[in-house]
This record gives C-alpha cells, structure tokens and sequence, in this order.
C-alpha cells in the first residue's frame, strides 16, 4: 500500500513492513550494533587515532557506572557543553543508556543565557570544556556537580543499562530564542530512534558508510542527524573539532569517507575552495539547518558532480522531510515527507507554500496526549509575513510588546517560528487585551494539550496568525520553499 512516503524507500521494502520503534531506543538499538561488530572501528579523532564499537561500548558503560555512583538516577537532567570531541560523545551516549535527561548547550552562550537555561532545566549536574561556563552553571544551579568531558569520577556499576522505553525523556533541546529566551523543547527515546530510522532508510546509511562530522554536537544537526544517524547504521565518523574545508576535504581523502551533513555557508565555503571536485569523492551530501540557494546548489553539481540533498526539519520534530535518493532531487526545494511522517500544505501560492504542517507518528506513539492538540494531531511551522497595514502594525507591537522587546528588534530577530495554536486560538491571545498574558496563554494551552511533553518546563515562542490562517501582510517569498508539486506526493489531506 502506497504511504505518503513510500518514494523513500529503498526497492523491496513494503510501507507495512516497517517500525521504526520496534527496538524502543537507540541505546538498545546502538548495543545490538556494537555487539555485532565489536572490532568495526567507529569514532576518529585526530591525537587519538580509531576507537572500536567494542571499545566504545566499553567506555560509555564505565562513563555510566561513575555517573551513577556519584548519584544521578534515570530522569535527572545533565548539561551538555563543549566543542566536539571523542570524550563529549562518550559522555552524552553514557548519559542515555543511564535514562538521563540531556541538556545540550551552545558553548557558546554567555552567562546570562547560560543561567536562564541551567534555572529552567534544574540539572544536578553539567559536563563542560571551560571552567568559567563551569562557574556561571554552579552559581545558577547552587550544588550542581561540574565535570569535565573525561567525567573523572569513581567508578561504578549500573544494573539497568539500556533498560529504556519510547515515552521516556532523552533530550530537552533549548530553540535559538528568537523571541527571547531560549524555550526547552522534550525529545522522548521513540523521536530519537523514529527520526534516526527515518533518514537511514531514506539516505540508504549502512555499516559501510563514513561521515565526515564538523557540525557542532549541542545542536540536532550534528548529534540526532550525524552522530545518531552514524550509531545506529553501525557506520563510523570522523570528528573535527571545527568546519575547515581543507580538513574536512582532507579527512574525506585520507579516510575513504562516503558521507558529509552541513550547513548553507559550510557549502559556500567548500564551493569556493580549489579542492571543491573532491566532493565528487562522497556517496552522499546533505544540507540543513537553513535554506541552500538553488545557485549554490548548481555550483556544487557542476564543479563536483554533487546532487545535494537538501532536507528540512526542525527541533521539536526533528527530520520532516528530504529530497529523495533516488530520482530529482530539486533545487530550493526539502522534498517529500520522510518515513513516519505526514506533511500537510495550508495556504497555497503559486509555487510557494506559506504553512507546512507536520505529524510524525513516532512522536505520537511516545507521547499519547499529543493527539488530543490541534486539528487532527497537526504540528503547525509557519513563515511570519510582516505588513504595513494598521492592523499589521498593532499585531507587531502587541506581540513585541510580550516577548520584551520592540517592533524593529522583534522583527530583525525573527525570520520564522514554531507556533502551538489553532487559529481561533491564535486570533484570541494576539488580540488579548493584556499583552502579559500572551506567553502565559500560550504556555498553558501547549501544556494542556501535552505538546512539549511533561518535563517541560516552558512553552516554544509563538508566530503571528490570523483567525482565517493566513498570515499578516503581503505574502514574501518565504525562507524555505515547500514545492508543491513535489510534496503533493507526500500529502496527507486537502491541498
């Protein structure tokens, strides 16, 4: 039976056929892999040279036992900050397998970003590279423990490794704070393993693939695209420490590497390299994270050879939708909805599309009081359009005015955002009389209706939206461009 995803699927496998939480997480999934293969090498990292499934297996197990002796217990949540390194991924999958909550945080936050994430998440304890983030941490959450990522603590054992379910609680992701603080967002186990499961089917990841890693590990791309991605297809990555194109063509070269995931600017940096024909070498290039100009696209397909496969999702959902690998994969366009997932189109133009709705059906399984929020279950990502008329105007100054900020500084730092309301309920708290309100109506309506999961701790910030859906002002061309044509393939309801 045809799914609205069916065109990722490699040949031979049926739609029916598949589950993506029959194996309940990734630390169980990540352990039968490495069970396997115990001498398959796994993680490189310059000064260190390859470490081994079984090795790693070993050494995220003692990193858990000492994490458990010092007294963490499963649910607790842990801060995760530093730049990447063979160590910082010990200690995250550790973390994991123990049942911890991790908090990744962008080492380079300053303190007050610092302290508003460490008093909303609560951890008992944060492993960080620098001791001053150490010290903003402690003065933020009082007795937390500080760690290095070596976690030199006493060992310990843990009875329960792995013993995980796809409810349970794995990452709470702080967004960017466009709108102001950045807002927690909970990932259960079965988003991490449907969203990995997802992009391995579609991008044909197997045990022979090689990524080149450069993305940063406090951000999905990088930890639930590159790193989860790579763990559980038994493949194997070479980190670098930051994006250098020299270093990455190098590693690509030196190492055999078949697959690289970066960023719009990290492309244009490579395209403008003399080495950029090497790309030609990999079996696989996919971009994300922002929209990649089908110019660039094109310049890369012909200096190297490249079809770049460009892919759109975003933090509280993870990977929606991609290109396909086999067949077009269309320029200025993420293609189709992925395994799991369902995309709905709201408020067509021409080529354009001004509303992509979402539901990844692994996130309802984890999470059951999901169903019971919007229309039919609807995860709503829109484009904020600005207007110049008076009732534009007023929604802009009422809505600057609740997240804190003014009419030019609301509009220079938001470009898109996430919302969690119908329209009637958007209509009502953008017109509130009381702009105070306005976040607090948001909260509760995301809590009552379970969209952030129940150890959330705040609500994600929220878009402009009339009662009629349309957004406000003269449609602009949006950010990132769902091709109709294309997507229509992937459909689930009414265009």
């Amino acid at each position: 039976m045809a799914t609205p995803w069916h065109r990722h699927l490699p040949s031979g496998i049926e739609p029916g056929a598949i589950d993506l939480l029959a194996e309940r997480s990734l630390p169980q999934a990540w352990a039968r892999r490495w069970a396997e293969a115990p001498d398959r090498d796994l993680l490189f990292m310059e000064q260190q040279g390859w470490l081994s499934a079984g090795a790693f297996d070993r050494a995220t197990r003692a990193v858990a036992g000492r994490l458990h002796a010092a007294g963490l217990r499963r649910r607790d949540r842990v801060i995760l900050s530093a730049a990447p390194s063979v160590a910082l991924v010990k200690a995250y999958v550790a973390a994991l397998r123990l049942g911890l909550v991790v908090v990744p945080l962008n080492p380079g936050y300053r303190e007050r970003e610092v302290t508003h994430v460490v008093r909303d998440a609560e951890p008992p304890a944060a492993i960080v590279d620098d001791a001053e983030r150490g010290a903003w941490i402690r003065r933020a959450a009082g007795n937390a423990l500080i760690l290095g990522p070596d976690v030199e603590l006493p060992d310990g054992n843990v009875a329960d490794l792995d013993d995980l379910d796809a409810g349970d609680p794995a990452l709470i992701c702080y967004t960017s704070g466009t709108t102001g603080s950045p807002k927690g967002a909970v990932l259960a186990h079965g988003n991490l393993l449907a969203s990995a499961q997802a992009i391995r089917l579609a991008w044909r990841w197997s045990d022979n693939d090689r990524l080149v890693l450069a993305l940063p590990l406090f951000h999905v791309h990088g930890l639930c695209v590159g790193l989860h991605g790579t763990l559980l297809a038994g493949g194997s990555a070479v980190l670098q420490p930051r994006f250098e194109p020299d270093a990455v063509l190098s590693a690509v070269r030196r190492h055999e590497a078949t697959l690289f995931f970066g960023v719009p600017t990290m492309y244009h940096r490579l395209a403008r390299s003399p080495r950029v024909t090497e790309l030609g070498r990999l079996r696989l290039c996919v971009s994300g994270s922002a929209p990649l100009a089908p110019a660039l696209w094109e310049r890369i397909r012909s200096e190297s050879g490249q079809h770049v496969v460009e892919r759109y999702g975003t933090t509280e959902t993870l990977m929606n939708t991609s290109n396909p690998y086999d067949g077009e994969r269309r320029p200025g366009s993420v293609g189709m909805a992925l395994p799991g997932v369902q995309v709905r189109l709201d408020g067509e133009v021409p080529g354009e599309i001004l509303d992509l709705m979402v539901v990844n059906s692994a996130t309802l399984k984890a999470n059951p009081n999901l169903g019971k929020a919007l229309v039919g279950a609807w995860y709503e990502t829109l484009k904020v359009m600005f207007g110049t008329d008076a009732k534009a105007t007023a929604a802009l100054a009422h809505m600057a005015k609740a997240s804190g900020t003014d009419v030019p500084g609301f509009k220079s730092q938001l470009a898109t955002t996430k919302m969690y309301a119908t329209p009637t309920e958007a209509y009502a708290f953008m017109t509130s009389p009381a702009p105070g309100k306005t976040m607090d109506l948001v909260r509760t309506f995301s809590f009552a209706h379970g969209l952030l999961g129940k150890d959330a701790k705040t609500a994600d910030a929220v878009g402009i939206m009339l009662a009629d859906g349309k957004p406000l002002g003269d449609a602009k061309a949006p950010k990132m461009r769902f091709d109709a044509s294309y997507t229509k393939l992937a459909v689930d309801g009414k265009l």
